[in-house]
């Protein structure tokens, strides 16, 4: 299933670096976007330029078709594994195209971590995926996943970064018990491909 993008429109307040929503600012949950929203727009601060790009002049195409090969490549690392092939070189392959590690930095906090909560190596973001040098990991992508679905993804791009949110509902293989995680990305291209330079999720309980 193709998830399909809303985009959010939000107002700059030229006083104050941070982003205001239009309208529900004065419930919890409205302020509780307002902190998301503004972490975000610091990360935009601490990342690059600041000029924005107008929401309705976005082009959502490029965006959905990276977070469905996100999901996708999810699933399909699952898959190998299920059926006896190399995983980890999937893993390896899938990490490769989603994140930015061969470019620069990468600050990546996955959903289920504790011991070592920040994944920002290549070595530890396998760990994370497939299993490996880190005890508490069981292996995120070989649980494994039947079904990823995204809902409420909406986004802001700005020059060649993009920041995207919204919420991963997962079905596991053989079991109704579905997980539900909010993760916000923020993608820089790469040779006209987005690649993820920071990856924060969490569950949502």
């Amino acid at each position: 299933t193709r998830l399909k993008i809303v985009v959010s429109a939000v107002q700059f307040c030229p006083s104050a670096p941070f982003f205001q929503p239009s309208k529900h600012c004065g419930d919890l949950k409205g302020a509780l976007a307002c902190k998301t929203i503004n972490a975000v727009w610091l990360m935009f601060l601490l990342l690059g330029n600041t000029s924005m790009t107008k929401y309705n002049d976005i082009n959502s195409t490029e965006v959905e078709d990276f977070l469905n090969s996100w999901k996708d490549g999810v699933i399909d690392i699952g898959i190998a594994y299920q059926e006896g092939k190399d995983y980890r070189e999937k893993a390896r392959s899938f990490i490769q195209t989603h994140y930015a590690f061969d470019v620069g930095e990468v600050l990546f906090k996955p959903t289920f971590t504790n011991d070592v909560v920040f994944r920002n190596n290549r070595e530890d973001a396998l760990s994370y995926f497939v299993s490996g040098d880190i005890s508490e990991d069981s292996g995120f992508a070989i649980k494994p996943w039947e079904e990823i679905n995204a809902s409420e993804v909406s986004f802001i791009l700005e020059d060649s970064l993009c920041a995207v949110m919204g919420v991963l509902n997962l079905k596991p293989l053989n079991s109704q018990n579905k997980t539900r995680i909010a993760f916000t990305f923020i993608l820089v291209k790469d040779n006209d491909n987005f690649k993820i330079k920071v990856h924060h999720s969490s569950e949502i309980k």
